[in-house]
């Protein structure tokens, strides 16, 4: 199967229509896990980081940082989709 332009431009176009036909849970649910996932991924990356360049510094003030990005983001998300 061979994708041009055309259909890559149509699937562009038609995909805000598509995201507003789902369900209000399935949004939800779906923009909650991309923000758990995402948030492990950087959270485990920054934490190693962290630690093996600063290895007597208190990883609370990491975690703090991490736990208020999360809760702002998710609330921002949540905010946009409600």
């Amino acid at each position: 199967m061979r994708i041009g332009y055309r259909s890559i431009s149509h699937w562009i176009r038609s995909f805000p229509s598509a995201v507003l036909g789902v369900p209000l849970f399935w949004k939800i649910l779906i923009a909650n896990t991309v923000i758990v996932v995402v948030g492990a991924i950087v959270g485990t990356v920054l934490t190693a980081e962290l630690i093996r360049a600063e290895q007597g510094r208190s990883t609370l003030e990491l975690v703090g940082y991490l736990v208020l990005a999360g809760v702002v983001l998710s609330v921002l998300v949540n905010a946009v989709i409600l």
